[in-house]
């Protein structure tokens, strides 16, 4: 008797599972028709929205990642320059003597001119030794200007931007107070054409010496 009731369970349970397969197929071959025309066109509308929602921050963001090269480097060398001034009693007026307390590496092309990759290609130059008496150069990446200027006993470093909807960062070190003063400032659109810097690098009042 327990032998017939184990078999008939056993029975029971493989119609059982027929019974719920057979009744799945029927499912699925009831639902191959897929999505209607009108899902398909939210789903459209749906991804247009999101992609006009990200791709400005996205620009931002890329925009921002830039700036941290120009900023990085300003703050970089207007410190050294302060150590320099401590050190041998005298403001650094280009970029050999500046290399004395902090290296300063430098792209041999300007990105705007030669693709934002070029200077991933190229030798990257070690100024202290190619180039010690330019008081300007290229950024590593090649995306600024970075230049030096003097002003009795001020210091003024500055990145000048290549692309458009990127800050620049001016920055001041004061010798006689021993303070040191950095800003940021929105490029103008009209030294732009495109997404490249138009104007001649020596036109740079977008990107001022700070007083300090």
């Amino acid at each position: 008797m327990q032998n017939l009731k184990i078999i008939f369970s056993i029975k029971l349970d493989r119609f059982d599972r027929n019974l719920t397969a057979r009744l799945f197929r029927k499912y699925l071959n009831n639902n191959q028709e897929g999505f209607t025309l009108i899902e398909l066109i939210v789903v459209v509308v749906i991804i247009g929205i999101l992609s006009a929602l990200s791709i400005p921050n996205f620009i931002k963001f890329i925009n921002k990642a830039t700036e941290i090269e120009g900023s990085t480097q300003v703050s970089n060398f207007i410190k050294a320059a302060q150590m320099c001034y401590l050190d041998y009693g005298k403001l650094p007026q280009n970029a050999g003597e500046l290399s004395k307390c902090t290296p300063v590496p430098a792209c041999q092309w300007a990105a705007h001119l030669k693709g934002k990759e070029i200077c991933k290609t190229w030798k990257q130059l070690d100024l202290a030794v190619d180039n010690p008496s330019t008081p300007q150069w290229n950024s590593p990446l090649g995306f600024f200007n970075i230049r030096m200027s003097q002003k009795g006993t001020n210091l003024f470093i500055r990145s000048i931007p290549y692309f458009k909807g990127t800050a620049g960062t001016s920055a001041c070190f004061n010798s006689i107070t021993g303070t040191i003063t950095t800003g940021t400032f929105k490029t103008r659109d009209s030294y732009y054409s495109g997404e490249k810097r138009s104007v001649g690098i020596n036109t740079n009042d977008d990107v001022p010496e700070l007083n300090c």
